[in-house]
């Protein structure tokens, strides 16, 4: 089992539980242990030197967000992937996050600050990588796009909308990871829709607002490879007849 050197064992503030699921979570999506690795509770335990009671807390959390499966043998794996789960899992994404933005919107009180930083805080990476953005850039703007998104889930201010959500970006975002590296889509475009996503949202356009959010998160690498499979099968389909 690839577990990757230096890992911190040590934070304090947080309950074992928690810094063992947060690696593992991490490790699964991006890639560092591969689909249909055999996940060893009592190699995880010792290397974040705790009992074994928190490592199976983890992998039974894991297991409910659908990272890993365990086989009737009894051992447990990092799952396999299956591109047919893509076409049924980005349609709930999108629809969840315009519902997010839609919410956002509706709040009556709603605290912009956060969320204009975010987008500055893109604009200020995309100017200082280029566009297209260099691959030692890219990790930065991925983190600081998923961060605009995370802060328009946070101000929909509903968590059972946060919990059914963020589980699912996970597993789309491991197969982003693992088919397309760390490839990103974000340019001057993205920065647009961001601005007419924050506007729309101050205005109070529920509706405007979750369209808008829609269409960008439709130009992710994966959504695009769904539609070319799609138009491929289709082109097959009728030359078929």
């Amino acid at each position: 089992m690839p577990i990757p050197p230096n890992v911190h064992r040590e934070e304090a503030d947080r309950p074992a539980r928690e810094v063992v699921l947060s690696h593992l979570r991490n490790w699964i999506v991006e890639g560092i242990l591969a689909p249909g690795e055999i996940i060893k509770d009592t190699e995880i335990a010792r290397t974040f030197d705790v009992s074994r009671t928190p490592v199976r807390e983890a992998l039974l959390q894991l297991r409910a967000e659908g990272l890993i499966e365990t086989k009737p043998q009894g051992w447990t794996q990092v799952k396999p992937l299956d591109l047919a789960q893509v076409k049924l899992l980005l349609p709930v994404v999108l629809n969840l996050e315009g519902l997010a933005a839609r919410m956002a919107a509706e709040q009556p009180d709603r605290e912009m600050r956060e969320l204009e930083q975010a987008h500055r805080d893109l604009i200020d990476l995309l100017e200082e990588a280029g566009v297209p953005v260099p691959a030692d850039s890219a990790e930065a703007v991925i983190v600081a796009d998923d961060h605009f998104h995370a802060t328009v889930l946070a101000m929909a201010n509903n968590v059972f909308l946060s919990g059914a959500l963020q589980p699912l970006k996970m597993l789309m975002r491991r197969y982003e990871r693992i088919y397309y590296g760390r490839m990103t889509v974000v340019d001057h475009d993205s920065l647009t829709l961001h601005q007419r996503i924050l506007d729309a949202i101050r205005a109070g356009d529920g509706e405007q607002a979750a369209a808008l959010i829609i269409r960008n998160l439709s130009n992710s690498p994966l959504h695009a490879a769904m539609n070319r499979l799609d138009s491929s099968l289709a082109a097959e389909s009728g030359g078929s007849e």
